[in-house]
């Protein structure tokens, strides 16, 4: 039997070559298709300030303000004036959805691949794993 730092040490490379694999497919295609899909997924979910998207991504304030701004552009996401108004908050338009809709496909067929030999429940079991980790790096 592993010891717990063992295990613990083969964990957390397991996750660093599983990002290093997605990091790959992704320069394959294009990272900025993968940055604007992820801002429109988020946003679709609940309405973000630029400074919480940011944080929830792990990418600089100028980074989603430029991304933010490309995407009302392309009327992707539009600004709203929150409770308080000093606040904008960033949500999808009706072409937005159709877009996300689009990405959103993509990203299962991507899924369905990947996962294509673990059932629903380790799945489950795997995402519940996952959030806790991220949680933690974030105390950090």
């Amino acid at each position: 039997m592993k010891h717990k730092d063992d295990i613990s040490l083969d964990l957390f490379l397991q996750i660093f070559l599983v990002g290093r694999q997605i990091r790959k497919k992704i320069k394959r295609q294009s990272k900025d298709r993968m940055l604007n899909g992820s801002i429109l997924l988020v946003v679709s979910r609940q309405p973000q300030t630029i400074s919480s998207l940011a944080k929830l991504l792990s990418i600089s304030l100028s980074t989603a303000s430029e991304k933010v701004n490309q995407l009302k552009r392309n009327n992707l996401l539009q600004f709203n004036v929150g409770e308080d108004k000093r606040i904008s908050l960033i949500s999808l338009t009706s072409k937005g959805k159709l877009v996300l809709n689009q990405i959103e496909e993509h990203i299962k067929n991507h899924a369905q691949l990947a996962f294509k030999n673990i059932s629903l429940d380790e799945q489950h079991s795997f995402l519940i794993t996952l959030t806790k980790i991220s949680s933690n790096l974030e105390r950090i």
